[in-house]
């Protein structure tokens, strides 16, 4: 017979043996090509939502809350004909179905809410029937039809934020005005992904609530006339030559910039927003003779008790040689005060502070000389002018962003001087003097003068530009393709963190195929003795059993390949039944990658073969007696085992180390602090599984007993095969670790949200809004009874456990670190100050949400010391690096998602980010009902969404405890698998001794005390295994509770090692209900002789 004749034998003669091997690697494989085709599928569907939102925009230039003309895509396409640009103006507000409509009262607090031309659908993959929305018409996205409940034809009503071209918090920007305008508008599409429905540059796969109208009619519905602040391109060129075509493109008209000549031949540049940026002072400083200028509103002047209130006072325009605290008057003011040349006067005015609060100083001057109101005459024709203030005609109608008292505007001197000198100022003060007076997060320059010998407006506009850095004013692409694909890219592996949470199904499934093919094994010793003896050498008898058991691991792969696509498919299913609503929406689409099933088939093959060959090679290295006898699996221990002291070490040094680990968890040391304990528990694990290796060891080493008893009979026999009974006890004692300690990380976040130290920091409710509420706009707030925190926010990417996608620019909240720190709130006074703490290299200071947000949302390190940059850009596109010096002590915390600053550093980065968009809200629980309703209700306008901040942790922990369920399932898998091992272990044992069970009878024991000898043997085991498991969960599971505020239930503790148990009982009475029967024929004398004889 030839080797091949032999190999297909043995596959038809145990066929059943073949089987269990294909249906051991088929599980296996199922396994892992489903854990790994989930991740394809996460990696495939974030993939799929980067480009449908993005189209074929490949470059943008978002301004935020600064504007520039739409004309600019215009001029860059004349210098780079190969680039299609578009110009939006990005808004939020409010989408609702309006009063008196049939349809349920539905609301979308933060609506994006676009302005678009025709030439925006361009970048759309598949063009919608329509061009472009009309007046009072929209185009919403498929995420805001399912929220609204709408389709097209029906009416909504919007309220948009009119966010203005000046800062609502800058001094003089203009004081009570409506902060929205709502707009009945008709929905004339519906728009899928590939109609660029879901445009958005957010790098999250959450679909945001789009609204599309037309460009024009939103500019005028919020007093933005020729404004734009978002700027798209496609991929034409590349960044650099894009980049160059804007350089060349832009001029001073688009950014809102203009040139003003006066008769006497003087020449200033102005800005529609009033203050001057930076670096275009910078540049134009650089021209001879220039002169900056600055305009303030003053709260009085003053002489020893004479004074005239609100006046306007100017820096610059004075003599060179005028500096510090001189001064020039007009000659009303002279006369009304009482000043002469010589004299010393007193101003009163208020400084704007960074949380938007107005302080009053006093500074005095010295009077340089008394100028005639014609001599001043040029400083009212250059005067700014001022929403609110410049144009209209009494002093008591002024509506400016600064408190001003009514019975003092009603002043009739001043109303007569405002009548007959309008903004005329009444006092000169040197620049460098006004600008530390009254310089603010805004600017510090409000016009810059040249002298006529510097050429006209063209000739200047000409100097200025090639003195500018574009790019310091903005004016710069950024690559949002392949900023979406960097998301993506530097996701969590969604692929890698299934599998380890099938790790223990995968192991649990390939330990039984080991099981089930070495029982064959021990079924075929008697044909492998005989080959042996016949003169087949072990390295052929080697191959020839592999090369049998290769179809079938093939077969079981290929199987199971297959069969994990199905598997896969339920996982994804089980997920968005798991997941929370916000992940839910955004349903992760199958994706089957071919060369994701050859992987994992490989590898589960080889898997398979090597356990095959461990099995097979240990067969054949014993002799053909030993295998003729059917009986190598009793080993005498080795001399290091009979010494016994690498085990007892090993057991001290896991235990040593389990105490290390939770020491430094404990301490701080560590952050991750369920991975620590975990850690730990595992630890202790090892080492009572090396005890428990010991103790066995020593049972085999004692070969009688003083006093024999059927229990140590069954610890003797435990002994001769340790190797099983500490594979069954390992198997066992892990399942329930896994388990248990899984089950226990459930926090009951209730318990402790009520204390400041807590994610909640002792707010229950918090609230958003889609509008920001300035200072003026929170008459309720500032009447609570309660303690109101309010914040800053920079909209950004969700750095949360929401977004499956990496943050590459993360959410940030600005926060009154002073305030936070004196209530305690989230983490101690220290933690806050750390804020406030200057560093060096310009960075800043920030602190990340929670220590959830810190490992996984962003994968940084955090701490004073070696704590990494994190780079965001300002308002005007320039790089800034955040030190993150460290996190919330929390796991899990209301600011998850974001990085925390200052409210000083974030004003200073976002001047433009006017008012507080998130609010921590201090009441009663019994009142907190209550306040969410009124809250709701009478920030409407504002677009507020309040909360109970227990509902806004839960929302995060639901995505945490979606993994914790899904593990517990797989889990569960892999304890059945792990029982039905411990069921074939149970099997081999009594099958290898049917003699031992016949010598029993023929010395007179009965049935049942052999029974019950077998029983107690395995019940010992799986016993000692729950044990194990449950003392090393215990071990991870208290230190846990301590350090986090964890709250278990003992009851869902019991029940589980019920189950586990109830599982692994069932196994064996299973395994040893086969045996009752063959028990019972050598009780009566039947096959007693031919089980003696081994046969």
């Amino acid at each position: 017979m030839t080797f091949f004749s032999l190999i297909l034998r043995g596959l038809v003669y145990h066929r059943r043996m073949h089987a269990s091997v294909t249906v051991g690697t088929l599980i296996a494989c199922a396994a892992l090509s489903g854990a790994l085709l989930v991740g394809d599928s996460v990696d495939g569907t974030l993939r799929d939502i980067a480009m449908a939102r993005l189209g074929r925009v490949a470059h943008a230039m978002d301004w935020g809350r600064r504007f520039f003309s739409p004309d600019l895509p215009e001029a860059i396409h004349r210098e780079e004909g190969r680039v299609q640009a578009a110009a939006v103006l990005a808004l939020q507000g409010i989408a609702a179905i309006p009063a008196g409509s049939p349809l349920p009262h539905n609301q979308i607090n933060r609506a994006h809410i676009l302005g678009v031309g025709p030439e925006f659908w361009r970048f759309a993959e598949t063009m919608p029937d329509w061009v472009a929305p009309g007046p009072q018409e929209a185009f919403i996205n498929e995420a805001a039809a399912r929220m609204l409940g709408v389709s097209a034809g029906d009416d909504i009503t919007l309220r948009v934020e009119k966010t203005g071209i000046m800062p609502r918090d800058a001094p003089l920007a203009g004081g009570e005005r409506d902060v929205s305008v709502a707009s009945l508008v008709t929905i004339k599409a519906v728009l899928s992904d590939s109609q660029l429905g879901r445009f958005s540059l957010a790098v999250n796969q959450a679909a945001p609530f789009n609204v599309f109208l037309d460009r024009t009619w939103l500019q005028d519905q919020v007093d933005l006339a020729g404004q734009t602040n978002l700027l798209l391109a496609d991929d034409g060129v590349d960044a650099e030559a894009l980049d160059a075509a804007l350089e060349r493109a832009w001029t001073f008209d688009h950014l809102g910039l203009a040139f003003h000549r006066h008769p006497s031949g003087i020449v200033q540049i102005e800005s529609s927003r009033i203050f001057i940026e930076d670096e275009i002072v910078r540049a134009a400083l650089g021209i001879p003779g220039t002169q900056p200028t600055l305009s303030y509103l003053v709260n009085s002047i003053s002489k020893e008790g004479r004074s005239t209130p609100y006046s306007f006072v100017s820096a610059g325009g004075v003599p060179g040689d005028l500096s510090g605290d001189a001064a020039i008057i007009n000659s009303w003011l002279s006369d009304t005060i009482g000043a002469v040349a010589g004299d010393r006067i007193e101003i009163a005015y208020m400084q704007l502070q960074p949380d938007n609060a107005f302080v009053e100083k006093h500074r005095s001057f010295h009077v340089a000389k008394v100028a005639s109101m014609d001599d001043f005459a040029i400083e009212r024709e250059l005067a700014p002018r001022f929403p609110g203030l410049s144009d209209v005609e009494n002093c008591r109608d002024w509506n400016i962003g600064m408190p001003l008292d009514a019975d003092r505007l009603n002043d009739a001197a001043n109303e007569a001087y405002w009548n007959a000198y309008g903004q005329t100022p009444k006092l000169l003060v040197p620049f460098d003097t006004g600008k530390e007076m009254w310089g603010t997060r805004f600017g510090s320059v409000m016009a810059v003068r040249f002298p006529a010998a510097a050429g006209n407006e063209k000739e200047l506009e000409r100097a200025l530009r090639a003195r500018i850095d574009a790019k310091k004013l903005g004016l710069a692409f950024t690559a949002v393709r392949q900023r979406a694909i960097d998301g993506v890219n530097q996701a969590t592996d969604f692929g890698g963190l299934m599998t380890a949470m099938s790790a223990f199904l995968i192991g649990s499934a390939l330990i039984l195929l080991g099981l089930l093919y070495a029982f064959g094994l021990q079924q075929r010793t008697g044909e492998m003795g005989t080959l042996m003896a016949v003169g087949y050498s072990a390295r052929r008898i080697r191959a020839l059993f592999l090369a049998e058991a290769f179809p079938s691991a093939l077969l079981g792969a290929v199987l199971g390949a297959v069969l994990g696509a199905l598997y896969g498919m339920g996982l994804l299913v089980l997920l968005a039944r798991l997941w929370p609503a916000p992940m839910a929406e955004s349903s992760i689409h199958f994706h089957v990658r071919t060369g994701t099933l050859v992987e994992s088939a490989l590898v589960v093959l080889v898997c398979a073969l090597i356990i095959l060959w461990f099995g097979v090679n240990r067969a054949v290295k014993h002799p053909a007696r030993e295998l003729l006898s059917r009986d190598y699996t009793a080993i005498p221990p080795t001399a290091s085992q009979k010494r016994g002291y690498g085990l007892p070490f090993f057991m001290v040094l896991c235990l040593a180390g389990a105490a290390a680990l939770c020491a430094a968890a404990l301490s701080g040391a560590i952050k991750d602090l369920p991975v620590a304990f975990l850690g730990s528990g595992f630890l202790l694990l090892m080492g009572g599984l090396s005890g428990h290796a010991w103790f066995l060891g020593y049972l085999a080493r004692r070969n009688t007993f003083k006093h024999p008893h059927l229990w140590k009979l069954a610890l003797a026999n435990l002994a001769r095969r340790r190797g099983r009974s500490l594979g069954v006890a390992a198997a066992t004692a892990c399942g329930c670790f896994l388990v248990l300690s899984v089950s226990s990380m459930r926090e009951n976040l209730a318990l402790h949200a009520g204390r400041r130290d807590s994610g909640a920091g002792g707010f229950p409710i918090y609230a958003e809004t889609s509008v920001p509420v300035t200072d003026r706009g929170r008459a309720f707030m500032n009447g609570h009874p309660g303690q109101v925190v309010p914040l800053r926010v920079r909209e950004g990417d969700d750095a949360g456990c929401l977004n499956l996608n990496r943050a590459q620019s993360p959410r940030l909240f600005g926060v009154n670190a002073e305030v936070l720190g004196g209530l305690g709130a989230f983490a101690d006074e220290k933690t806050w100050a750390a804020l406030l703490q200057p560093l060096d290299n310009g960075r800043i200071p920030a602190i990340v949400g929670d220590t959830n947000t810190a490992l996984w949302g962003l994968g940084k390190k955090t701490g004073p010391e070696d704590g990494e940059d994190l780079i965001v850009h300002d308002e005007s596109g320039q790089a800034i690096a955040l030190k993150l010096i460290g996190s919330l002590p929390m796991r899990l915390s209301v600011f998850q998602g974001a990085v925390i600053i200052s409210e000083s550093d974030f004003t200073r980065l976002f001047p433009s980010e006017s008012g507080h968009r998130a609010f921590l809200i201090e009441t009663p629980p019994e009142k907190v009902r209550e306040t969410i309703s009124r809250l709701n209700h009478d920030y409407r306008t504002f677009g507020i969404q309040a909360m109970k901040t227990l509902d806004r942790l839960e929302t995060f922990y639901g995505v945490e405890t979606a993994y914790l369920a899904l593990f517990l399932v797989l889990g569960g898998f892999g304890l059945m698998l792990g029982g039905v091992g411990t069921g074939v272990v149970v099997l081999r044992n009594l099958h290898e001794r049917q003699s031992e069970i016949a010598l029993l009878h023929a010395l007179g024991y009965d049935s049942t005390v052999i029974y019950r000898v077998l029983l107690l043997e395995q019940a010992a085991l799986c016993g000692a295994g729950i044990l194990m498991g449950a003392y090393a969960s215990a071990a991870a599971i208290v230190p846990m509770i301590l350090a986090t505020h964890t709250q278990i239930s003992p009851y869902a503790q019991v029940i589980t090692l019920s189950g586990i148990a109830t599982v692994h009982a069932a196994a064996l009475l299973a395994a040893l209900h086969g045996t009752v029967r063959k028990i019972r024929q050598f009780g009566d004398g039947h096959g007693i002789l031919d089980a003696l004889a081994g046969s």
